[in-house]
């Protein structure tokens, strides 16, 4: 009879496949900002009404801030550094899915199923998640600083 023994495997990622992967994350934001400022004027997806507009602000915010925090990240990623950057840019993914909810930019009436209900709850469903990230990282904050890498250390 053999007993299963627990392993941890932990895998190391070098800092030039961080700083690769850092990279690949501004360009895919910079494709995404590209996007969500054109997709009234390419009029998809068809349920996408003009109040998009009116959240597209916030959604820019969100795509800058993300692309700035991966060109930071380039240069200097410390795990304090990262769990203060990942809880602002929740912060903001919080209002971006708040405001989404507030102007809600979505026509689902030419559909034969009523999509609004299952699309407010998946909203609510990732405000949570953000929510519970936002504790994550403040806990992983606190434990980067009290463990010494945090900010005097790096």
């Amino acid at each position: 009879m053999t007993l299963a023994r627990d392993t941890h495997i932990e895998v190391r990622v070098g800092p030039s496949a961080k700083r690769v992967g850092y990279a690949v994350a501004v360009a895919v934001n910079v494709a995404l900002l590209y996007v969500a400022n054109n997709l009234l004027e390419w009029g998809w997806p068809p349920f996408l009404t003009e109040d998009f507009g009116r959240l597209l602000p916030i959604v820019t915010v969100s795509l800058v801030a993300s692309i700035l925090v991966n060109l930071a990240y380039i240069a200097y990623d410390a795990k304090w550094f990262k769990s203060l950057t990942q809880i602002g840019l929740a912060v903001i993914t919080m209002a971006v899915f708040i405001r989404t909810l507030q102007v809600f930019p979505f026509d689902f009436s030419p559909y034969d199923f009523n999509w609004e209900t299952p699309t407010r709850a998946i909203i609510y469903i990732c405000i949570v998640g953000v929510a519970i990230a936002i504790v994550v990282e403040s806990v992983k904050l606190v434990v980067a600083v009290v463990r010494g890498s945090g900010v005097l250390q790096d």
